[in-house]
């Protein structure tokens, strides 16, 4: 069977580095050999698709973006985006062949591949992973005003209305869309890894949590308060991995020669840590401000814990997508306070119940093998992509 030839425009490219987003987009377009990617994007140099077309920016817009009026600027392109052309660009795809055009939906660059799907005829297929233009994690020079929202809202609904095929990474971000809602969930896809025998190995007296995502932001905040009660309390070990952070330099030193704070590792060293952890934590802001972030959002780092089958506690409010998918699977241990002592009583109390550090253990084996198996999830996007292009195929006969 010939295979998919997959254009992907994005600003979120298939990478091993660079965010859990990029890296299930590599899982499902470069790991394997279902399909046959490129990828135009001002980040294509970062990709790892074989076959890539950079977008060069206008060197004036580029200099005024690291100018005082860089968030102006920023701003005029996006609300410009609809008008991207590129004559070069096109050139290119237009020799490339693509099948169909693949964007994770953001406020520029899927405006060009609605065009480019557009001028070529061919299908759209749209991953809505995050609402950036809502987003407060986004860097104040690239923010979107106030005035700007509602319009860049207008156009996600829009992308969401038009697109030939769209997926959500989370029921929350479905149901987001209210009755207009299409599409299917497909969560970010983990690594394909053996899922992990139940054995009978009891946690450590001080259970050693392990954690590993975003540590900047509101998840910086709640992260640094984390640590300072794990260091008063003396009562479980606490392990951050993560490719950056916003703490201040004195925090971060202290932190990181308590052992707390370990920085980025590579997939291959992070396997050896999340082995040797009792348990994993995941966190969502509790800050009302967040509140359609961490409701439509997932955390990707919940597909890399599973396959681990140990306790998944999660420090989250009861309406973030992490807390409901908590309560539909039984996949983890929600703690709904923000409060990091009420964390780490949780983390104890578990500890010392057997019967329930077993159960959150086969909780967590069960959605690896199911909700979160990596070859369902990635079935589900083959199986989408096939039924877009078979429809294609038949408008083409008709035609």
């Amino acid at each position: 069977m010939k295979k998919p030839r997959v254009l992907i425009v994005s600003a979120v490219v298939p990478a091993i580095n660079g965010g859990g987003g990029r890296l299930a987009l590599h899982r499902h377009f470069t790991q394997r050999e279902d399909v046959i990617c490129a990828v135009v994007s001002r980040f294509a140099d970062q990709s790892s698709c074989k076959d890539t077309y950079t977008l060069k920016e206008n060197r004036l817009v580029k200099r005024l973006k690291r100018s005082a009026i860089s968030r102006v600027v920023n701003n005029l392109e996006l609300l410009t985006a609809p008008l991207w052309t590129n004559g070069a660009a096109m050139k290119w795809i237009k020799d490339w062949k693509p099948d169909l055009v693949f964007t994770v939906a953001d406020d520029w660059h899927s405006q060009a591949a609605r065009k480019i799907a557009s001028r070529l005829g061919i299908p759209l297929v749209v991953d809505f992973q995050d609402i950036f233009c809502l987003s407060n994690f986004t860097q104040l020079p690239k923010k979107p005003y106030g005035i700007l929202r509602p319009l860049l809202v207008r156009r996600f609904r829009a992308l969401q209305r038009n697109a030939r095929a769209v997926f959500h990474t989370s029921q929350g971000m479905k149901d987001w869309f209210g009755v207009e809602k299409r599409g299917e969930v497909l969560y970010p896809i983990g690594e394909q890894i053996q899922v992990e025998a139940l054995s009978g190995t009891a946690p450590r007296e001080k259970p050693l949590i392990v954690y590993a995502g975003n540590c900047y932001g509101p998840y910086g905040e709640m992260l640094l308060r984390l640590s300072h009660a794990v260091k008063k309390s003396g009562k479980i070990g606490l392990r951050i991995f993560t490719m950056g952070n916003d703490w201040p330099e004195d925090l971060l030193e202290e932190f990181s020669n308590l052992g707390i704070y370990k920085g980025y590792r590579p997939f291959a060293e992070l396997h050896e840590e999340l082995l040797a952890a009792d348990g994993f934590l995941t966190a969502m802001s509790f800050k009302e401000v967040d509140r359609t972030f961490v409701s439509t959002s997932f955390t990707a780092k919940w597909l890399d814990y599973a396959p681990f089958a140990k306790p998944i506690f999660v420090w989250a409010p009861e309406y973030s997508s992490a807390a409901e998918f908590s309560r539909r699977t039984n996949a983890g241990i929600v703690v709904s306070d923000p409060d990091p002592d009420r964390l780490i009583e949780t983390i104890l109390e578990t500890r010392k119940d057997p019967g329930k550090w077993v159960e959150a253990r086969e909780s967590a084996k069960d959605a690896a093998e199911n909700d979160l198996n990596s070859e369902r999830i990635h079935a589900v996007l083959l199986r989408t992509l096939d039924q877009v292009l078979n429809q294609q195929d038949s408008i083409r006969d008709a035609g």
